[in-house]
């Protein structure tokens, strides 16, 4: 074929959503398309197995980031140690981060403290945002003789309640500096969904505005001041559509007040969220936060935090926060994730993703509005009770494994050595209450010289009952109960015989359906006339006998079943 030959493309029968379903449906035994391959959010959003260009979609304001460039890689300090904060910040500074943020973690940080942790900083290069007393960093600029047209950073004023003088100077005196954070990140470290931090951002964004505009600034002087920031976890399709539902909102709100969107672009910034971190297998957090800040790009924030892998753990050391700037590093230089601005645009699946986040966020930021604005909906308590109904719905979800956490309820790895850090550590994630049960588990194992255990009474040869075996393995030792093995038998005096030996008070029996069938009643039977005072049976409920105490299946209440299993053994009172 010549080169310059178009290549014949309406040879193929045109498709069409229909029969692509009928198509699925056959290799689905019949199942609905919509049930097999689409979910539910916790927002109560429908995300379809296929998309398709519906029309449906918001409409094209800008959803991409304002730097052509990439975005901006930024790490954490605090303050407790001045001089540590300084090795830490010179170390990032020289290995690719592009900016700092500077937790002062209480009111007493002084000058000295900030001039300490920032000495040898060039700061007109490196951006400095402070979490805390926003008067000492144009202090620290003044001291070091930095003009204010040419200090680059950020403040963190409150968009309620902050100090609109601080917000009118910074207007004013220095063009590279922003004034006012708006922050999500309370709402979604308490359990708040997509939906909530959109609303509650948008709506606290404008609440500045209207704050400002009667301090005498412009809206367009007044969006220029401030950066939201947003927290990001590792499912990333939907925290693209979240940052990009994000840009799309606050455009509709700037429109509205006759701000030019092009010219006050939302300045997002986006941290991996906390609450994914684990304590246990803590190095999975590397991938979370991989996926996580993968997502941000995509979505187009301005500045990306990934945190340490060890920040439920405590403060991180050196190769902690090595790990956590060369993941932005490595996506940003060497996966050339920084030469695309908006690599969502254009996905069908993404953009009515975005669409109906904003829909539904927009229904909820009018509910606030009505309200009488976020300061009236915080005062009513309406955003706790919003916030408190999806936590709880979201902690049945992970106690019953239907939201799994790597490491901890699923594959959890008893034998793990611990990753020593300093400091205190946050309060628990999503992962505490089977981190909790670890906790009993490890001071159990430190009082008594082993853990508390379970038999694994297996039905058998090892290719019948091996999937349900390792189905108790990962239940029970998720919460810190060690599953002991068993080769199997078929004979009911061996099988009592061989729980005697285990030194445990609990069983469960494993087996495939024929083999319950014909053998699960006499187990049962030896194996409580032999003392188990537990016995659980891999598998759901069917007729089963009553020396059957408790069972063990995909939906159960793990957290649940694990606390009434150690209860049993006398670690949990």
């Amino acid at each position: 074929m010549n080169k310059d030959q178009d290549i014949p493309l309406n040879d193929f029968p045109e498709a069409n959503k229909s029969e692509w379903e009928a198509l699925a449906a056959k290799l689905l035994n019949g199942l609905p398309v919509k049930d097999a391959l689409s979910f539910t959010t916790l927002d109560g959003m429908i995300v379809d197995g296929l998309s398709v260009d519906d029309g449906d979609t918001p409409a094209p304001l800008p959803l991409k980031r304002a730097s052509a460039d990439g975005w901006d890689i930024r790490a954490e300090y605090r303050l407790d140690d001045p001089k540590a904060a300084n090795e830490a910040i010179l170390t990032d500074l020289e290995r690719g981060v592009t900016s700092l943020h500077i937790h002062l973690n209480n009111d007493n940080a002084s000058p000295g403290d900030l001039d300490r942790a920032l000495d040898g900083v060039m700061l007109d290069l490196a951006p400095v945002f402070i979490e805390g007393d926003a008067r000492l960093l144009p202090d620290l600029w003044r001291r070091r003789g930095l003009s204010a047209d040419k200090a680059p950073g950020a403040l963190s004023c409150d968009p309620l309640s902050g100090d609109m003088e601080i917000s009118k100077v910074t207007a004013r005196d220095y063009p590279l500096v922003t004034s006012v954070l708006v922050d999500s990140l309370p709402y979604h470290s308490k359990g708040a969904s997509d939906v909530i931090e959109l609303a509650c951002a948008i709506a606290s964004g404008l609440a500045f505005l209207r704050r400002a505009g009667a301090a005498g600034l412009s809206p367009g002087q007044a969006a220029r001041q401030i950066v939201f920031r947003f927290a990001v976890d590792a499912n990333f399709f939907q925290q693209m559509a979240k940052l990009r539902a994000a840009r799309f909102l606050w455009a509709k709100i700037l429109r509205e007040c006759a701000v030019d969107f092009t010219e006050a672009s939302m300045n997002i910034w986006a941290v991996t969220s906390p609450r994914i971190m684990t304590k246990r297998d803590p190095y999975v957090n590397m991938l979370r936060g991989a996926g996580a800040c993968f997502a941000a790009q995509a979505g187009g924030a301005d500045t990306i935090t990934v945190l340490p892998f060890t920040h439920a753990l405590g403060e991180p050391d050196g190769f902690a926060r090595r790990m956590a700037r060369n993941i932005q590093v490595i996506l940003q230089e060497e996966s050339g994730l920084g030469h695309v601005s908006d690599p969502a645009a254009g996905s069908f699946a993404i953009e009515a993703l975005t669409g109906k986040m904003a829909k539904t966020a927009w229904t909820l930021f009018q509910t606030i509005e009505a309200a009488g604005g976020m300061a009236g909906w915080l005062a009513a308590g309406k955003a706790d009770q919003a916030i408190a109904s999806l936590r709880e719905q979201r902690n049945r979800d992970i106690a019953r494994r239907k939201q799994p956490i790597i490491g901890v309820s699923e594959y959890p790895n008893l034998a793990e050595k611990p990753v020593a850090t300093t400091g205190k550590p946050p309060d628990g994630g999503l992962a505490a209450p089977f981190e909790a049960l670890r906790d009993l588990s490890d001071a159990w194992l430190e009082k008594t010289g082993k853990r508390p255990c379970i038999f694994l009474a297996n039905l058998g040869k090892p290719a019948a009952h091996t999937p349900r075996a390792m189905f108790a393995k990962n239940f029970f030792e998720a919460g810190g109960i060690e599953a002991l093995p068993f080769d199997g038998t078929l004979d009911a005096d061996d099988m009592a015989a061989a729980w005697r030996e285990s030194g445990t008070e609990l069983a469960v029996i494993c087996g495939a359906d024929a083999q319950y069938e014909q053998h699960l009643t006499a187990m049962a039977a030896a194996l409580k006339a032999a003392g188990v005072k537990r016995l659980y049976k891999a598998g759901k409920p069917d007729n089963d006998p009553a020396d059957i105490d408790a069972h063990i299946y995909i939906g159960v209440n793990v957290v649940a079943e694990l606390q009434a299993a150690l209860k049993m053994l006398g670690v949990l009172s």
